[in-house]
């Protein structure tokens, strides 16, 4: 897997970041593919000088066959103050519904997401940018979309359940969403494991429950510890006992 350029900047917040999801976000784990984003090889900065967290984003083929790069969507705090590390000073945070393309070494608004979003598991297909769950100022989502290289919105079956924050991957035009928050127990860590299969067309589409992966939540109690049996010659013996004390040893002089 290669990308034909050094990807050097993306935001004024979120530069290397969005290299690495570049890499989560690519069509298949072993495709090799390549974008050609800016003559210097260095892609310039998202037009919106606050810098956005928790976009979509990740390649998709145009119609010549060549690439571009679609971010979607993102929060920030468009009001703070410099420095600002307080919510006071932060000001209310805001979400975005912007599509945005990164072609020819310029980025272009190319649509509008159905409503704000940010923070939701995205990936790569052969279609276009598959996009899943998130949260804006109304809580977390389930619904999916797929947006295609024109900026155009399709879409797509919803979640199971609302989901936000998850990792993501993505296997052919397959989509994995792994882990997570959910509207039910927002503070509790998901183990769960939904698979979207892009392939057929939207009617037929239908996400898949996978096995949960065996990783305790954050909320539940800890496993019981295994205690050895005490004696009086234990590390910690019973309570009351004193330890035993240990023979002693002589050595020939």
């Amino acid at each position: 897997m290669h990308i034909s350029r050094h990807l050097t900047r993306f935001s004024r917040a979120c530069g290397s970041a969005f290299a690495a999801l570049l890499l989560m976000a690519a069509p298949a784990a072993n495709a090799s593919f390549s974008v050609d984003v800016h003559p210097a090889g260095a892609i310039p900065d998202l037009p919106d000088p606050a810098g956005r967290a928790g976009m979509a984003a990740g390649t998709v083929t145009e119609s010549d066959g060549t690439q571009s790069i679609i971010a979607a969507g993102g929060a920030n705090f468009p009001q703070a103050a410099p420095g600002a590390s307080t919510p006071e000073e932060r000001g209310p945070k805001a979400y975005h519904q912007d599509i945005f393309k990164l072609r020819n070494g310029q980025w272009s608004k190319v649509g509008t997401l159905p409503v704000p979003l940010g923070y939701a598991a995205f990936a790569s297909v052969g279609k276009g940018l598959a996009v899943a769950g998130g949260h804006n100022a109304e809580g977390i989502l389930k619904d999916a979309l797929l947006i295609k290289a024109d900026g155009s919105v399709e879409k797509l079956p919803p979640l199971p359940v609302p989901v936000t924050e998850a990792a993501f991957a993505a296997h052919g035009n397959k989509l994995f969403v792994i882990g997570g928050r959910d509207s039910d127990q927002p503070e509790a860590a998901l183990n769960t494991i939904y698979m979207l299969d892009t392939t057929p067309d939207t009617a037929k589409m239908k996400w898949a429950s996978l096995p949960p992966f065996p990783v305790r939540a954050a909320s539940s109690p800890p496993p019981p510890s295994v205690t050895a049996p005490c004696s009086s010659q234990a590390a910690a013996p019973c309570p009351g006992m004193p330890p035993e004390k240990p023979p002693e040893r002589t050595f020939p002089t």
